[in-house]
C-alpha cells in the first residue's frame, strides 16, 4: 500500500483525510497478528490492508501475500470461487484471478470480504462538517466590533492607528477621524454555548464510529438519567460486528495452518470487554446481570429503628 493509492482512496473529499486515517490507524490494532514460524512473515500491518481492501490472502502459487477481490460466482458450499488478486508491491496492478481454497487462501474482513473505506468516509465527512460548525461558533463567539468607515481613506488610517496600538507606538489621529465612525455588532459571546452540543455531538458521532466496530464507548456519553443497566444492554449489539470479524479471521488461520503455514490472529483485550474462548465457540454471550442491590447491614437496620422509635418516644 502506497501513499498516493491511500490518498486516492479519498481523492473526492481531500480534506476529511486526516480523519479516516486517524479512524484506519485505530483499525490497526483491532487484532494482532504474529507468525509462529520464524521463516515466514506476515505483512507490516495486515489490519489496515483488511479495513481498506476487505480481503488480504496468501498465494499458494507464487508464495506471496496479496489483497483480494471476490469475483461474484459463489461454489457448490456457497463460498465464492475465485478472486482477484494483486500483490502488495504494486507489481500486479491489472490483477491477476485465483481460485479460492486451491489456489489462495483469503481472510475476509467481514463474511462478505467487505473494507470499511465508506463507513470511514462517511464518519470522517460528519466529523469535518461538525469542526467547521465548531470554529464557526467560535469565530462567532469573539467579543469584537466591526468599525465602519464612509471611505477607504478613513479605512486604511483606522487600520493604521490600530496597528500603532498594537505595537504601542504613540498614537495621533486627526479630527477628521474621529467624525462618523461608528460600530457594528457582527459577533456575541452568549454563542459559545452552543459549543457544547457541538462538542458532545462530535463525540456521539466517534462513539456511534466505535460502536459499529465493536469497541464499547457507551460510557463516554453517560448522562444522570441513563442507568448503567440501560447501557450495558446494547453491549451484546456492540461486540457482534467483532466476534463476527474475528470468526473470519479464525478460519483463515485454521486454513493456513491446514497448508502447513502456522501463524495466529488475536484479538486485542485493551479496546474490548473480551469474551471467554467458550462463548466464541458456542457462539454465546455471556449474560447481562443486574446491579447489585446493597444490602443494610444489621448496624444500619438498628439505627434507623431507634430513630424511629425516638420519633415516636417525643410525640
Amino acid at each position: 500500500m502506497t501513499r498516493k493509492e491511500l490518498f486516492e482512496l479519498v481523492q473526492k473529499s481531500r480534506i476529511t483525510m486526516p480523519y479516516e486515517e486517524k479512524s484506519i490507524e485505530r483499525d490497526a490494532i483491532l487484532f494482532h497478528w504474529r507468525s509462529l514460524d520464524p521463516d515466514f512473515k506476515v505483512p507490516f500491518q495486515p489490519e489496515i490492508l483488511m479495513s481498506l481492501y476487505g480481503a488480504l490472502g496468501w498465494d499458494k502459487k507464487n508464495k506471496k501475500w496479496v489483497v483480494c477481490s471476490p469475483t461474484g460466482l459463489f461454489d457448490d458450499l456457497g463460498d465464492f470461487q475465485s478472486f482477484v488478486c494483486r500483490t502488495l508491491s504494486n507489481t500486479d496492478m491489472q490483477g491477476y484471478t485465483l481460485k479460492n481454497h486451491e489456489e489462495v487462501i483469503v481472510c475476509g474482513n467481514t463474511p462478505l470480504y467487505r473494507s470499511f473505506e465508506a463507513e470511514r468516509s462517511f464518519y470522517a465527512g460528519l466529523k469535518k462538517e461538525t469542526d467547521k460548525s465548531i470554529r464557526a461558533q467560535l469565530i462567532l463567539s469573539r467579543l469584537s466590533k466591526a468599525i465602519v468607515a464612509d471611505s477607504d481613506n478613513k479605512a486604511k488610517q483606522i487600520k493604521e492607528a490600530f496597528e500603532d496600538i498594537k505595537e504601542g507606538n504613540l498614537l495621533v489621529l486627526t479630527t477628521s477621524l474621529l467624525e462618523n465612525i461608528e460600530t457594528l455588532d457582527l459577533t456575541d459571546s452568549s454563542d459559545i454555548e452552543k459549543m457544547q452540543y457541538l462538542s458532545s455531538f462530535y463525540q456521539s458521532v466517534e462513539k456511534r464510529e466505535a460502536n459499529d466496530f465493536g469497541v464499547d464507548l457507551e460510557l463516554i456519553d453517560k448522562r444522570a438519567q441513563v442507568t448503567s443497566n440501560e447501557i450495558k444492554q446494547y453491549d451484546d449489539v456492540t461486540t457482534l460486528e467483532y466476534l463476527i470479524m474475528f470468526e473470519c479471521r479464525q478460519r483463515f488461520v485454521e486454513e493456513m495452518k491446514e497448508n502447513g503455514i502456522n501463524i495466529e490472529i488475536v484479538r486485542n483485550p485493551v479496546f474490548f470487554d473480551e469474551p471467554t474462548k467458550e462463548d466464541v465457540d458456542e457462539g454465546e454471550f455471556e449474560e447481562a446481570t443486574p446491579e447489585e442491590t446493597q444490602e443494610e447491614t444489621p448496624e444500619e437496620v438498628t439505627e434507623e429503628t431507634e430513630v424511629i422509635e425516638n420519633g415516636n418516644d417525643e410525640n
